[in-house]
């Protein structure tokens, strides 16, 4: 905004000698206050974020308000707010300053990602002494960088970690098993037991 010059002039009717009198003022008019940030944040399950807030404009004395809502939740010189969200959250922050009569406001919506979950399918499901099977895990939540991680619950030995959903293994007495889905940002992993059903051996009896 381009400032502005004043001039004054002062005389009066009387002086025996015609003087006048003059001089200027600027005014400077200060750009209008404007905050801005991010209007898009998201996040995993159980992680906190940072967010920040830049103000322009004005004095450049800032103040800011933090609402969760319509509730403050924080109103300081300090442009950034710390949350830990449980789920999606939208949170607006305003900017004030020592002379502009009106403020700015930004809106920044957290979105949380669902907890992670997983199930498993096996093909077959139901198999003999000795027979293999395919267990496939199918993930859902968190960030979708998904890590599977198959561990026989009987011997609690690691049988294969990594991003491949599906395992192929030989059943026998040892038919327990744990499934963990894990990612790359959700603090709580989510675990599965489970058990392929085996069917009985075969029998034969002689009679005379």
């Amino acid at each position: 905004i381009v400032p502005r010059t004043y001039k004054v002039v002062l005389w009066d009717s009387c002086s025996a000698i015609a003087v006048a009198d003059s001089d200027s003022v600027t005014v400077t008019v200060l750009p209008p206050l404007a905050v801005t940030s991010n209007n898009y944040i998201p996040l995993c399950k159980g992680n906190s974020t940072t967010l920040l807030a830049v103000g322009i404009g004005g004095n450049g004395n800032y103040t800011y308000g933090w609402l969760k809502g319509n509730t403050l939740i924080q109103y300081s010189q300090s442009n950034t707010l710390t949350v830990t969200p449980s789920s999606t959250t939208t949170y607006r922050v305003f900017v004030t300053d020592s002379c502009t009569p009106r403020k700015d406001t930004a809106t920044i919506l957290v979105y949380v990602h669902n907890a992670l979950k997983v199930v498993q399918q096996a093909n077959p499901d139901t198999v003999c002494i000795g027979a293999q099977t395919t267990i496939t895990a199918m993930g859902s939540g968190g960030d979708s960088s998904y890590v599977y991680t198959f561990i026989n619950a009987n011997t609690n030995l690691l049988m294969q970690t990594g991003t491949n959903p599906s395992l192929t293994t030989t059943v026998n007495s040892n038919n327990n098993f744990i499934l963990v889905l894990s990612d790359s940002c959700t603090l709580l992993n989510d675990t599965l037991r489970f058990k392929i059903p085996m069917r009985s051996k075969l029998s034969a009896t002689i009679s005379k």
